[in-house]
């Protein structure tokens, strides 16, 4: 090979001057966009949302992940900057943030024998058959060996499927307290026969949010679940649509047990129970230690309403394991267990069995209710093992008129049918919103009452009529109603022109003006290509606005503009000649 001993630094210098070239020499870099920043939050609505509400959403730029049976709601995820226009929007009711929520542990089972749960299975045979729990938590290890007998089904909302495995142990950890089997082998629960469902809504850092919770709350009201056990909570309030999920799910026959809190203070001072323990259609569980005093760590309060165990509970975890973790998160679930007892010993209905469980608790602390132990230390043997002597029957309330869900404008009849229970009725009061409107004490003709809604604003109102008898004892009925004394005033599309015009040789552009009827100034008309861009415009005072693409290859020959959705005040969109097709110059 004939090499030159000069030719190498001419290669380098070579190599040099490209090089400096290459990064002297300036790059055109093309400016990304900005993904616009989004929020989670649960879109109420006046009405139960369906595919006009579902479409608003989108129009918005929003990303629907659950819209909800058990209230009006959508949750979803909105640009920022779309959340203060679609809070003006007349068919929403009110845009809530998705607050956070954690599972409640503070470290890592004597609880069943303090509690009495092995003498009701021992005396009374007992032991929660047939009883429907729902654990909404981490997910289960339903392979466990002490839970696999009594797994039933139920749904990951984290992940979206069918498959709510345990990635924690929080949720494998509070079902052994609940539902371990005896099987001489491990732990026993309180109620080691029930059938436990897994309603998974904390990821595997023991993290979600309450818009699953509430898709959870959905999925228990249509599988006939009669307990849930909520061993989670927030120190900020979600909002209304939270509390109205809890309670529809409560009316709807539903038992709701939740953890109180882990944030208590030494003293045991000030109101620190969480959500969704503060809810009045959810028992705030305390925790004790094994001395059946306060845990340090228990949050403390007057929405606190019974106390268990939760200091050193032992209890099933992950791979067939077990583990001692404390918590109000584990104090929860020995009342959820005993509140399945307390149903297979005949017990129905949320009212009767959270009455049974808060008389046959064992004070604890101050005499009485209080803000540490609320009515004392569950006590299953005597909530389920003893049979109170029977009480009177209250009467029974239903609204016959107007529908739940219905329509309503100008005079309403409201009527409703009661039907009494061991002693005749008294009275009978008719509530809009909770404020009486009228009592009606006669009832040889029905007990019904006139409501002028045309004083009330248009929106969402519920009905209540409470029937009460000679001996105090009463029974309320609550339906929502839409008042809407605008019922046939509706904004349309009056009329769609397209026109097109060359740009260059190359591109044309369409323009299409909307003509809004009744004719308005000021309304928002919100309108899409088919090429998938989208827009909004304000009417003028004709009532018309405009639209234009950008510009269009010569290649596409037509292009259809649809008009999705228009509002203004309380005027409703009615779909109508919604579409045109322009077609190229």
């Amino acid at each position: 090979m004939n090499c030159s001993k000069n030719s190498h630094p001419v290669k380098l210098l070579i190599w040099l001057i490209s090089v400096f070239l290459l990064f002297a020499l300036p790059v055109q870099v093309a400016a990304m966009p900005m993904a616009a920043e989004k929020v989670d939050v649960m879109v109420a609505f006046h009405q139960q949302p369906g595919a006009s509400e579902m479409a608003l959403i989108r129009s918005a730029g929003g990303s629907i992940r659950h819209t909800y049976s058990i209230i009006p709601a959508i949750a979803a995820s909105l640009p920022a900057t779309a959340v203060a226009a679609m809070q003006k929007n007349p068919a929403v009711a009110r845009i809530e943030r998705d607050v956070q929520i954690f599972a409640l542990e503070d470290s890592y089972p004597w609880g069943i024998r303090q509690v009495g749960a092995d003498s009701v299975h021992s005396t009374y045979n007992n032991k929660g058959a047939g009883v429907k729990i729902a654990i909404i938590d981490t997910g289960v290890d339903y392979n466990h060996p002490d839970l696999a007998g009594r797994y039933a089904g139920g749904y990951d909302f984290v992940n979206n499927d069918s498959n709510p495995m345990d990635d924690n142990n929080h949720g494998t950890h509070v079902a052994g307290t609940i539902a371990a089997v005896i099987n001489e082998a491990g732990i026993v629960g309180v109620a080691p026969e029930v059938s436990v469902y897994a309603l998974k809504v904390l990821n595997r850092r023991g993290s979600g949010n309450f818009s699953d919770v509430i898709a959870a709350l959905d999925w228990c009201v249509e599988n006939g679940i009669q307990v849930t056990n909520n061993s989670f909570g927030s120190s900020t309030d979600p909002g209304i649509s939270v509390q109205l999920a809890y309670d529809n799910a409560y009316n709807a026959g539903v038992l709701h047990v939740a953890s109180a809190g882990n944030s208590g203070t030494s003293d045991g001072t000030g109101n620190t129970v969480g959500f969704p323990a503060q809810y009045e259609s959810v028992i705030a569980v305390a925790a004790t230690d094994s001395l059946n005093q306060r845990a340090s760590f228990s949050s403390t309060g007057p929405a606190v309403e019974l106390a268990a165990p939760g200091s050193n509970i032992y209890s099933t975890i992950r791979n067939g394991s077990y583990a001692t973790y404390s918590g109000t998160s584990m104090a929860s679930p020995h009342v959820a267990g005993t509140a399945a007892l307390v149903i297979a010993s005949g017990i129905s209905g949320p009212a009767s069995i959270r009455s049974q469980l808060q008389a046959t608790a064992d004070d604890l602390g101050s005499t009485g209710r209080d803000n540490w132990y609320g009515y004392g230390l569950v006590d299953a043997d005597e909530a389920a093992g003893v049979v109170l002597p029977p009480a009177d029957d209250p009467p029974v309330v239903n609204i016959t008129e107007p529908l739940n869900n219905s329509t309503v404008k100008g005079t309403v009849l409201i009527s409703a049918e009661i039907v009494e229970g061991t002693n005749p009725v008294s009275s009978v009061e008719f509530m809009i919103d909770g404020d009486p409107v009228c009592t009606d004490t006669y009832g040889a003709d029905g007990w019904s009452a006139y409501w002028d809604t045309t004083v009330y604003t248009e929106g969402s109102h519920t009905i209540g009529v409470t029937a009460t008898d000679s001996a105090g004892l009463s029974d309320t009925d609550n339906i929502m109603v839409i008042v809407d004394n605008l019922l046939n005033q509706s904004i349309e599309t009056a009329g769609l022109a397209g026109s097109s015009e060359k740009v260059n040789p190359v591109t044309w552009r369409a323009t299409v003006i909307v003509t809004v009827g009744p004719v308005c100034e000021g309304a928002s008309v919100y309108g899409s290509w088919s090429n998938g861009t989208s827009g909004i415009a304000l009417t003028d005072s004709n009532g018309q606005c405009t639209f234009v693409t950008g510009n269009i290859n010569k290649k596409i020959n037509s292009i259809t503009f649809t008009v999705n959705n228009i509002t203004w005040e309380e005027y409703e969109f009615k779909p109508g000649n919604d579409s045109i097709m322009v077609d190229k110059p």
